[in-house]
């Protein structure tokens, strides 16, 4: 029915119906229900997060399941701009709405059947942008327990009670088939002379799940991927990740009929005042993945405490996320943050604040211990930024940062740029690491004469400009290929003299990998013996370098050396593992039998 002046009654404002494809946010919705069950009368509960996290979706689902505790009604109110809804109108209009209809739910006038029981009605705002949009219905509402759903927690609410969203958790993806099946564009098949439809093979749970990553485990962008799956019959879920791998054209790709993406991103970033919606566009240039203050700074030429503020500005905007490890941008909001940057910003600060970004990340990963696995392919990023603004010996730096970090699969472009990077700087020294760094590359891969190129022209390179560093390092690339191929004495002959040079102070790294390519000789001329006793070399040089991949690497070769089996197949030596049957008979190492890659270490 309607109430007077032609507004529907509690009946013409029902809760939307239970989205049967509602999925994961287990852990949010038990406590969301929890919070919805004891909640007083006038009690309020929000659901806040980044916008497309699925806010509505998991409100309207805790509101079914509460059902029991609120037999007096549940009414859904749509605060959002343009929505048509009996909150529509001033404040005041709207709090003598949801009077009359919490009076005809029974609601602080007491129960429609004159009862004296306390009733229980609850009330869904959804899409609250403010305090001072709820304020005003909150005399309305005072017999009721309210569920709003808003970006950002509408502070100032007496007894407010939260659920905070993000995208979903990595291992709730992994159950999101679900989404992706059944869908529209099936074949039709015939069964017992009935036509149905073939939703066809369910698609591969882990191509599911790089769709998620793809999308930042955004609902309603994951959401958006699937129902593209569904209008497209001749797409495969690996067309569509193929489409959605393009960071350029990704949120082109998430737009599905009046599912926008980007629109929806962008409602939140256009809420923000003009500051900071340029920090959000700065932090752009920061490479995908955590970050902390230090390096937001240099994005947004701040301070230090100046960009914790901005940063936790952006958080309550749902605009940056924080968690123990630091900051991050949401990765789709990122790409958001790359396309406003290029729109809004002018070339000459982009690239200004793209070499602060670069030098800050040279200083970090010029500290000991910098745990370079973690962000190599963050550096691989800034390194091909720093080439594409023509900052060339910062794109050298950061590429020499690599060393060890394992990137074969991005190392081998950032390498050709850094050396192209060195030629212009006309730096033979750095031109001859790059050179060697491409030929561990290509040794890596088992690309053996171009890796005897590269490594031979490091070393033309290298003694040309009197880098006796670099010259013994390309020799121990040398003299692994020789020892690759059986030819002991010959890899011997290169190793002495490199030995010699990478004792001297400073070069550690590079007397760890002679250390371990002599370790190696050992086993085949020496015997166990003397090879543990460099691979103990080896330990000391990893613990001296706080590079636990390097330290992992000979504790397992020492423990494999001191098996009772001996150094074969059942100690960690076996086939591809770094000691075969011919380092066993301590004879030649044969190719192929004593190489094995771990990331960024050539062993």
């Amino acid at each position: 029915g309607e109430a007077a002046g032609g507004l529907p009654a509690a009946s013409g404002a029902p809760l939307p119906a239970a989205d049967p494809c509602f999925t994961a946010r287990t852990d949010e919705l038990t406590a969301l229900e929890r919070m919805l069950r004891s909640a007083p009368a006038g009690g309020c509960v929000a659901v806040t997060g980044m916008p497309g996290a699925g806010k509505t979706a998991l409100a309207v689902e805790a509101a079914h399941r509460v059902a029991d505790a609120f037999p007096d009604g549940r009414i859904f109110v749509d605060l959002r701009d343009g929505a048509d809804t009996p909150a529509d109108g001033p404040p005041a209009d709207r709090a003598q709405t949801l009077d009359r209809l919490l009076r005809g739910s029974g609601g602080p006038a007491g129960p429609a059947d004159g009862s004296s029981a306390a009733p229980r009605v609850l009330v869904v705002l959804d899409g609250v942008t403010s305090e001072a949009q709820v304020r005003p219905l909150l005399p309305a509402l005072r017999g009721a327990v309210v569920l709003l759903t808003a970006r950002r927690v509408p502070a100032g609410l007496p007894g407010l009670r939260s659920v905070v969203l993000g995208p979903w958790r990595p291992e709730e993806a992994r159950r999101l088939v679900g989404l992706f099946t059944g869908r529209a564009g099936t074949r039709a098949v015939t069964r017992g002379g009935t036509p149905v439809l073939d939703p066809g093979p369910a698609p591969d749970p882990g191509t599911v799940a790089e769709i998620a990553e793809l999308c930042g485990r955004l609902p309603l962008a994951v959401r958006s991927a699937a129902a593209q799956l569904a209008a497209r019959p001749h797409w495969s879920a690996a067309t569509l990740a193929e489409r959605l791998r393009e960071e350029g054209g990704r949120l082109d790709a998430l737009r599905s009929g009046d599912v926008d993406v980007r629109a929806r991103l962008l409602e939140a970033y256009a809420a923000c005042p003009d500051e900071q919606r340029r920090a959000f566009r700065l932090l752009s240039l920061l490479p995908p993945g955590r970050f902390g203050a230090v390096q937001a700074a240099a994005a947004l030429d701040l301070t230090g405490p100046q960009a914790s503020a901005a940063l936790e500005a952006l958080a309550d905007g749902r605009l940056v996320a924080v968690d123990r490890d630091g900051w991050h941008l949401p990765e789709l909001l990122r790409l958001l943050a790359v396309e406003r940057l290029a729109l809004e910003e002018e070339p000459g600060a982009v690239r200004a604040g793209a070499e602060r970004v670069c030098r800050a990340y040279v200083a970090a990963a010029a500290e000991p211990g910098h745990a370079a696995d973690s962000g190599a392919r963050g550096l691989v990023r800034l390194a091909m930024t720093a080439y594409e603004a023509g900052l060339w010996a910062l794109t050298v730096q950061l590429t020499d940062a690599l060393a060890g970090a394992g990137v074969q699969d991005e190392g081998e472009a950032a390498y050709t740029l850094a050396l192209d990077a060195a030629e212009r700087c006309a730096d033979r020294p750095a031109q001859a690491r790059m050179l060697r760094s491409l030929g561990d590359l290509a040794w890596q891969y088992r690309r053996v004469e171009r890796a005897h190129e590269l490594f031979s022209g490091a070393l033309a390179l290298a003694r040309a400009a009197d880098d006796e560093e670099e010259a013994a390092r390309a020799l121990v690339g040398l003299a692994e290929l020789r020892l690759d191929a059986g030819e002991s004495a010959e890899a011997a002959a290169l190793l002495e003299p490199a030995l010699t040079a990478l004792s001297a102070p400073g070069r550690t790294r590079g007397r760890y990998e002679a250390s371990r390519a002599r370790a190696l000789l050992a086993l085949a001329q020496d015997g166990p013996e003397t090879a543990r006793a460099w691979f103990g070399e080896c330990l000391e040089l990893a613990g001296a370098l706080r590079d636990h991949r390097l330290e992992v690497y000979a504790l397992r070769s020492l423990r494999a050396l001191s098996s009772p089996s001996g150094p074969g197949a059942d100690s960690g030596f076996g086939s591809g593992s770094g000691f075969g049957p011919a380092a066993t008979r301590a004879v030649e190492i044969r190719p192929g039998l004593w190489r094995i890659h771990p990331a960024g270490v050539r062993t």
